[in-house]
């Protein structure tokens, strides 16, 4: 019996995983499937394609071999080449770094589309969200910082962090936050 799986076409676990828990999700994979029409005409819509092939080679009635989709996962990768060449070679990348390019790309393009003038719904807009809490620490706190800056914010800083005893986020939130490799350790 065939895998139902994605297949490692070479150090691509990183890539393997983030599609598919994009895909599980059914409202994101539902805002692909649910438009292509709108957005399969457009020639910026590569990777909401190549996302669309993939869900589909999932499900159980498709027919779809591990050869089919490696060669599909071949497309995935030079689809996101475009937008970092890194994603053409054999070695393995960052997951976080790929969904947070990933989103972006699909963000970008679908401001394309909808430029266009087609009543377009970009399906990165099921995972938006803003904090809406105020949360008091009083022994352990785990920070998950975005660390990325440089052209298009998409360069990882290596740069250490230093923070103070006391850390009040709120001289960092707002209407817009300052990012934090600009700011005074």
């Amino acid at each position: 019996m065939e895998l139902l799986g994605l297949p490692n076409i070479g150090n691509t676990c990183f890539l393997n995983a983030t599609l598919q828990c994009l895909l599980v999700l059914p409202s994101f994979s539902k805002e692909i499937l649910c438009q292509e029409q709108l957005w399969n005409s457009s020639p910026f819509s590569n990777l909401l394609r190549c996302l669309s092939d993939v869900h589909r080679s999932g499900l159980p009635d498709s027919g779809a071999n591990q050869a089919s989709k490696a060669d599909l996962m071949w497309k995935v990768k030079y689809s996101l080449s475009g937008y970092d060449l890194k994603y053409l070679g054999d070695t393995q990348q960052d997951a976080y770094e790929l969904l947070v390019n990933m989103l972006c790309q699909l963000k970008e393009k679908g401001m394309i589309v909808k430029m266009l003038g087609v009543n377009y719904t970009c399906p990165v807009s099921q995972l938006e969200f803003q904090l809406a809490s105020v949360r008091t620490c009083t022994s352990v706190l785990i920070l998950h910082l975005k660390r990325f800056g440089g052209p298009g914010g998409l360069e990882k800083l290596e740069t250490p962090l230093l923070f103070p005893s006391e850390l009040r986020l709120s001289t960092f939130c707002g209407d817009t936050v300052p990012p934090l490799h600009s700011a005074s350790p």
